[in-house]
């Protein structure tokens, strides 16, 4: 996940939903002066990710994907 979000800093967290609906916080990581790099390995294989998300601790949407299937 990279993200270039202008002036945000803070930790934010991210999210995916899956296939069958089902979204789950996959870890979290620090955005500074609006930037910010995080990998991590999820438990399913990349055609059940549906979209992804990165939100703040507020939960307002930073940042979001949607992916083709």
């Amino acid at each position: 996940m990279d993200v270039d979000t202008g002036k945000i800093s803070g930790v934010v967290w991210c999210e995916v939903t899956f296939a069958n609906g089902r979204s789950e916080t996959v870890g979290k990581f620090t955005v500074s002066h609006g930037y910010g790099s995080w990998v991590a390995p999820i438990k399913a294989s990349g055609s059940d990710v549906r979209s992804a998300r990165v939100v703040n601790e507020n939960g307002a949407v930073l940042a979001q994907a949607t992916f083709a299937t």
